[in-house]
């Protein structure tokens, strides 16, 4: 069954100017000279792009299954929260390249092998609310059919490697209410900012990003991507990995597609400030490579991450709004002209779709040697307005990355998860 539209013959048009955005822009060249003494733009690009990559699915642990908390004892429909204890497997997704008759074909699976676990206790909260460490939430009855923002609260994740490497982790989400097929689902989505590590990521950052489902009172399927900054590259290899054990699809009916970005050379990063100088307008136009990610946490070398890119499909442009007053800690900002499109080996359309970052945080950070600041951003966005391939988008859109001011790098990990349930982007499994 052909899934594209026949105007694909259509060749991609090129990215409209910040100026079009509304843009009091900088031009490329003025990037660059936000320099400081001792900062290297050679090493400050390799280091935007030096990460690795563990993607995982949650499956209930029976020995100790989430549960809900109800506002009151005997009603357990009226939640104010939810304590989560999930065994996390390897997940893996393969993308193959657009044909020109079908557009992409996806494969995913989970193996058997337990690779981590995960404890937090998820928080609905009010919309106004201002998430951080340490402060506790009123309480708030979670509304299946409202979107509404949660934290979670008291989070660990461990590896199950040798040295039992993990992290405490603070973060904010929310809740969407969809409708698949005439069925409600309440979806959610949530940016976890890396800290305190312990083992082999002691000493490292990073930025987790959680996509799934919620089946009140304490039914969660979700993935977790988690992005580590990693300078020295001790947590990645180019070696061969073991395949995943009795690999299966978690969720069928919904397809996950990772696809990892570099700067677009046509298209720079720009930036500038807002008419009111109180905000910053961060133009990012990227290419998109399909991506191969895999980790283990058995030995020989224990917790280790491999990623394989391929070929060019796509393009992505947005305009990030961040409040320039925040110059420390964690800087909350959204996206506006968000604009996914993909193409086939020819560069002819295949699809695309609208998505602007709603939610999103970004965190500064310092690396050793280096006296500017890389910037971590996580954020999620609902797709809308597709086309071809993606026409009628349901699902929710990831970007987990980094990028420097100073140089203009850019490297995001997008994942965009749609349902699909008459099988538009599945293929056999893995």
């Amino acid at each position: 069954m052909s899934v594209v539209t026949r105007n694909r013959r259509q060749k991609l048009k090129p990215q409209s100017s910040v100026e079009k955005q509304g843009l009091s822009s900088t031009t490329p060249g003025d990037v660059g000279t936000n320099l400081s003494p001792g900062d290297d733009p050679v090493v400050i690009n390799r280091l935007v792009q030096q990460a690795a990559y563990f993607s995982l699915f949650s499956i209930p642990n029976p020995a100790s299954p989430s549960t809900g908390i109800p506002l009151i004892p005997f009603i357990p429909q009226l939640a104010i929260g939810f304590t989560v204890h999930e065994n996390l497997h390897r997940f893996e997704v393969k993308v193959r390249g657009p044909s020109p008759v079908c557009g992409f074909r996806i494969s995913q699976a989970i193996g058997t092998e337990q690779a981590a676990a995960v404890n937090m206790q998820m928080t609905p909260v009010h919309n106004n609310y201002q998430a951080g460490e340490g402060r506790v939430p009123l309480p708030q009855i979670l509304y299946p059919f409202l979107s509404q923002r949660f934290v979670p609260l008291n989070g660990s994740f461990e590896f199950f490697d040798s040295e039992k490497s993990g992290f405490t982790a603070f973060g904010a989400g929310r809740t969407f209410p969809a409708n698949v097929a005439g069925t409600p689902q309440t979806r959610l989505a949530a940016v976890i900012d890396i800290n305190q590590g312990t083992g082999e990521l002691a000493g490292l950052s990073g930025t987790g990003i959680v996509i799934g489902d919620i089946e009140p009172p304490g039914g969660f399927h979700f993935n977790v991507m988690f992005r580590i900054m990693d300078p020295g590259g001790k947590l990645q290899t180019s070696e061969p990995l073991p395949p995943l054990q009795s690999p299966s699809d978690p969720e069928p009916g919904t397809v996950f597609m990772p696809f990892l970005s570099e700067p677009d050379p046509d298209h720079p990063l720009t930036v500038g400030p807002s008419a009111n100088g109180k905000h910053l307008y961060v133009r990012i136009v990227e290419r998109l490579r399909l991506v191969d990610l895999s980790f283990d946490t058995g030995p020989p070398g224990d917790l280790r991450s491999k990623t394989t890119t391929g070929a060019i499909v796509g393009r992505h442009s947005m305009t990030l709004i961040l409040d320039q007053s925040l110059q420390t800690g964690v800087i909350p900002g959204f996206s506006k002209g968000g604009e996914f499109s993909f193409f086939d080996e020819e560069g002819l359309s295949i699809g695309g779709f609208k998505a602007d970052l709603f939610e999103a945080r970004v965190f500064p950070t310092s690396l050793p040697g280096l006296p500017t600041p890389i910037y971590r951003l996580g954020g999620f966005a609902l797709p809308t307005d597709g086309t071809g391939q993606f026409k009628d988008p349901v699902g929710v859109v990831s970007a987990n990355g980094a990028y420097s001011l100073a140089t203009g790098a850019v490297s995001m990990l997008y994942m965009v998860r749609l349902s699909d349930p008459v099988g538009v982007f599945t293929s056999p499994a893995l």
